[in-house]
């Protein structure tokens, strides 16, 4: 792991609402997608809570697969919010997963959104470091969970 960033609670928060913030703005009008995406924000917690992040990433590359994934997360760096056109569950977890993305970056931890990248992120299994990430991306999941239930109430 290149980074041991430990962010404060309300740093995590601040970053979990700016990004979803950005999202919501990117996807207003699209009610089928509002509800897809709020449907990731309730759910994934409970994966990372007990599954631990890299077999949830693991999901949610399945659903939504790499390509789609690097490119939300390269649409989510620039100033306004573009969704891809793609069927919107796909683009729910897609959404979902460039979150993720985004908030390792944020810490210092590079990704650049291919699951190769994921992969290494998380080093060995044993690496003290590794469980440092797994409760920041818990932290941020949490965050992620209740912000998104109050954004994304399907309109």
């Amino acid at each position: 792991m290149k980074s041991e960033i430990i962010l404060d609670d309300r740093k995590i928060g601040k970053i979990a609402f700016e990004l979803l913030s950005k999202v919501k703005r990117g996807v207003e009008g699209r009610r089928e997608l509002n509800k897809g995406i709020r449907a990731r924000c309730r759910g994934m917690y409970s994966f990372f809570y007990y599954s631990g992040s890299l077999p949830t990433l693991a999901f949610i590359y399945s659903k939504a697969g790499e390509d789609l994934i690097k490119t939300t997360l390269t649409r989510m760096k620039e100033e306004e919010f573009i969704p891809p056109i793609v069927k919107d569950e796909d683009l729910s977890y897609a959404i979902y997963g460039s979150l993720i993305c985004c908030f390792l970056n944020e810490i210092g931890v590079n990704t650049d959104g291919s699951l190769k990248s994921i992969i290494d992120v998380f080093g060995e299994p044993k690496d003290e470091g590794t469980y440092i990430l797994d409760y920041q991306i818990l932290r941020f999941a949490k965050w992620i969970r209740k912000f998104g239930e109050s954004l994304f109430t399907g309109g």
